[in-house]
């Protein structure tokens, strides 16, 4: 009887440490609530970094919206000013021949009257025989018209926005701003130990808030990337539709250039439709019968009132 005692004695001595191992092997409910406020600690986290992503795409978006809308207007204000100036030119270049023939014909009169008819000046001469051997123009091509090279975004207002460059400066900014969140999150655990040592069942009552946060955090993650994804759609899209406008103004520019180019090759050949009306008279009688060119010069200026 003794012996079976023992022997039961040794059975349950046996028993009990199997029953701690097996209670130890579960984690009580400190430990669960521990857990789970890391787990809110983590989620809080996220949640603030994603919220401030959003935040700052959207700024990023706004920025690039104004920067598109300043672009194109100030674009738009230099197609509608070379619109203005292809018209003009292309209402100046219908009579400007012939406008170009009479003020070059006036003007070899005029030198042809003071050369040889009002005084006979030797300088007016020198000029006439130099001109109609071709060692002076009769017409003074004004400069070529300059139209500005510059890139098409040159001199058109701000900068285009850096999206990434933004997002760097800013994730330093939330760095700090997390630190501080951390500090904060670690003295809620500590209260949160405090209060769950002596207390059950917490875990049940964290483990609802944990849910919540993470169903938050896989919405915000959602609406962070929809947020990226329509910024990237719509400055693709403004990119294609400043291109447009920057191509139309330059076409308009070309244009505009041409017209000036017509205008000096319009200008240069009435100038020598009038060289090669006075000139060979003025060649053929020059120092040896005056009186011929004085006479063609009486028929066809006439007096010098009669010049325009």
């Amino acid at each position: 009887m003794a012996v079976a005692a023992s022997l039961g004695g040794a059975a349950a001595a046996g028993r009990v440490p199997a029953a701690a191992r097996r209670a130890s092997a579960e984690p009580s409910d400190w430990e669960r609530a521990v857990e789970e406020a890391n787990e809110v600690t983590e989620l809080s986290e996220r949640i603030h970094k994603v919220t401030g992503m959003i935040s700052h795409w959207r700024t990023v978006h706004q920025k690039e919206r104004r920067f598109h809308e300043q672009q194109s207007e100030l674009i738009q204000r230099q197609i509608d000013i070379r619109r203005r100036q292809r018209q003009a030119l292309q209402e100046e270049l219908d009579d400007y021949e012939a406008e170009q023939e009479q003020r070059f014909n006036n003007k070899m009169c005029m030198m042809l009257l003071n050369a040889f008819h009002l005084g006979g000046d030797q300088e007016e001469k020198v000029a006439v025989l130099r001109i109609c051997h071709g060692l002076k123009e009769l017409s003074l091509a004004a400069p070529r018209a300059a139209r500005q090279s510059a890139h098409p975004h040159a001199h058109r207002g701000p900068a285009e926005p850096k999206a990434e460059e933004e997002e760097d400066a800013w994730e330093g900014k939330l760095t700090l701003e997390l630190q501080r969140i951390v500090r904060s999150l670690v003295v809620l655990e500590q209260r949160v130990e405090r209060h769950c040592a002596g207390s059950r069942g917490c875990a049940s009552r964290l483990r609802g808030p944990a849910e919540d946060m993470r169903g938050q955090l896989q919405q915000l993650e959602a609406q962070l990337e929809a947020i990226r994804t329509e910024y990237h759609t719509e400055k693709a899209r403004w990119g294609a539709e400043r291109a447009a406008l920057n191509k139309e103004e330059s076409e308009l520019g070309d244009e505009v250039l041409a017209l000036h180019a017509e205008k000096q090759t319009v200008r240069q050949r009435a100038a020598e439709k009038s060289e090669a009306h006075f000139c060979p008279v003025v060649k053929a009688n020059y120092g040896l019968t005056e009186d011929n060119i004085r006479e063609f010069v009486e028929s066809e200026c006439g007096s010098e009132g009669d010049l325009i």
